[in-house]
């Protein structure tokens, strides 16, 4: 290590002891920013995870809403279906859907 003086040495000394790019050396980027991170190597550690966090939670939150859609989707189609005038051919025959049918999907719906 080649110093020019008390000064630069005193400063390196400094720069070493609190982590930070040391002056004597080559200061490439790829020395910079490793020196950063290890400094910072904490606080990027709990910034990466929080942002990662961030993200599981909007996939979730995505999914359970998309979910919630199509449940609703299928049961405004039920109850559609239901609504319906059908075509009888004898009195009180309504090809298998009954009121209680309906109250059975909506149960399922809001469950």
């Amino acid at each position: 290590m080649e110093c020019c003086n008390a000064g630069v040495l005193l400063q390196d000394i400094e720069n070493y002891l609190n982590g930070e790019a040391l002056l004597s050396r080559s200061l490439s980027r790829t020395y910079r920013i490793r020196k950063r991170i290890g400094k910072y190597r904490k606080r990027i550690v709990a910034a990466i995870g929080f942002v990662g966090l961030l993200m599981i939670i909007s996939v979730i939150s995505f999914v359970s809403i998309r979910l919630e859609q199509k449940k609703s989707c299928e049961l405004e189609q039920r109850l559609a279906s239901l609504s319906e005038p059908q075509q009888q051919t004898n009195v009180g025959e309504n090809n298998g859907y009954s009121w209680a049918d309906a109250f059975v999907c909506l149960q399922d719906a809001l469950t």
